[in-house]
């Protein structure tokens, strides 16, 4: 069956490299079985493959779908699934084919969401091979439209604009304010800091003439103009401000107990090193070292790569339903925008502090790690949103500071 797909241009190029892969999406996360790939496990005419199954698939009894986790993986004690060989190959793939492979195996890293009449077709950054292909491109992120088939696939969100209870909300012209949005994210007029903050600015706006009225809304979303705010001056008063955050939240994250990422854990290391997070200097002490990192290495490698952190956010807001990804508030979405975001650049200022370097190459590795570690977390991010909110920290004056 065919049906209306729309996806970023570099989808169409992207192919699992499977065993080469230097991160493996088979190890280190759970691995869910949806109800009718779980069946066929048990109904295999192969037998060694069959006492497999017994031995390491199991109900689970706490699935909140059947088409995601009717069943589970039981993993080894080095999280590693047992399915996955000494060459890092799928021994249910190679033994059995494609069509045994569950719906979340087959699907990773594509995300597919429910739009109105389309489907909408993206790739987790949290895939080396995906991350490379998307950050990588200096021309930017762009879509297209086309009529094929849609495979296997497990559903992240579901927007019907035209349902009655939208007709008084956002959500109606949401199409139309993610679309705004982009392209204030891809407006290269502006440095990548500003035009953070005039899409903040947008969002805020827009926020306040909706509660207005529809007619309000609109008029601003139509009539918003990016050149009419000033330029942003570079700022590092809000550093200590960052430091002390920084510092709290990679505390509260438990990087050393709760992370299974080998990698993400010696990139804190770093970070904690290169800005003394544990050592005794005051606070002025490690927020002039980050200002050292971001005048050296940070805001020159911005400068001449900032697509890789323009496709990152693209992506990630394609992927999220942005702006409502958190909230119906559109602002609450660019908080969490901002968050992931200032994740990304303080390890990188920290990482190429450590270096003496800045490269892309680094640069792609440390967010397709952040993204494998946060991203993908039950609820990290979003306690750090609820967090900023429940302080009254969700306004553009404490995001400038940040920026």
């Amino acid at each position: 069956m065919t049906t209306k797909l729309v996806y970023p241009t570099y989808l169409k190029h992207f192919q699992c490299i499977g065993g080469s892969c230097e991160d493996s999406c088979c190890i280190g996360w759970a691995v869910d079985i949806d109800r009718l790939t779980y069946r066929q496990y048990f109904r295999t005419k192969d037998l060694s493959m069959r006492e497999m199954f017994k031995t390491y698939v199991y109900k689970n009894k706490d699935s909140y779908s059947e088409n995601v986790d009717y069943g589970k993986v039981r993993l080894e004690a080095s999280m590693r699934c047992p399915f996955l060989d000494t060459d890092h190959y799928c021994e249910i793939y190679r033994t059995l084919g494609e069509s045994y492979l569950s719906n979340v195996c087959t699907s990773y890293p594509r995300v597919t969401n429910a739009i109105d009449d389309f489907y909408e077709i993206s790739l987790y950054v949290s895939c080396p091979e995906a991350a490379r292909l998307i950050l990588l491109n200096p021309d930017g992120i762009c879509f297209q439209e086309s009529i094929q088939p849609l495979n296997k696939h497990i559903l992240g969100s579901i927007v019907d604009t035209r349902l009655e209870e939208y007709q008084q909300s956002p959500i109606q012209y949401f199409k139309e304010i993610r679309s705004k949005c982009i392209q204030l994210i891809q407006n290269r007029k502006y440095a990548l800091p500003e035009r953070l903050v005039i899409l903040g600015i947008f969002l805020e706006g827009l926020d306040e003439q909706s509660e207005i009225s529809q007619n309000a809304m609109l008029s601003y979303l139509n009539t918003f103009n990016p050149d009419a705010y000033p330029t942003i001056a570079s700022d590092f008063t809000g550093l200590p401000l960052q430091i002390n955050l920084f510092q709290k939240w990679i505390e509260n994250l438990n990087v050393l107990t709760d992370i299974e990422s080998e990698k993400f854990v010696a990139f804190t290391h770093i970070v904690q090193d290169s800005f003394m997070l544990n050592g005794p200097c005051d606070i002025k002490k490690k927020a002039s070292l980050y200002e050292e990192s971001m005048t050296k290495y940070m805001n020159p490698f911005m400068e001449e790569h900032g697509y890789i952190f323009e496709n990152d956010l693209v992506n990630l807001m394609f992927r999220n339903v942005f702006p409502f990804s958190a909230t119906h508030c559109m602002f609450d979405g660019y908080m969490m925008l901002i968050i992931h975001f200032l994740w990304i650049r303080f390890y990188l200022a920290g990482v190429f502090k450590h270096n003496k370097e800045a490269s892309p190459e680094e640069a792609v590795l440390l967010i397709q790690v952040l993204a494998k570690t946060l991203d993908h977390h039950n609820t990290f991010l979003d306690d750090l949103f609820h967090e900023l909110k429940d302080n009254e920290f969700d306004h553009m004056e404490f995001v400038k500071a940040l920026l």
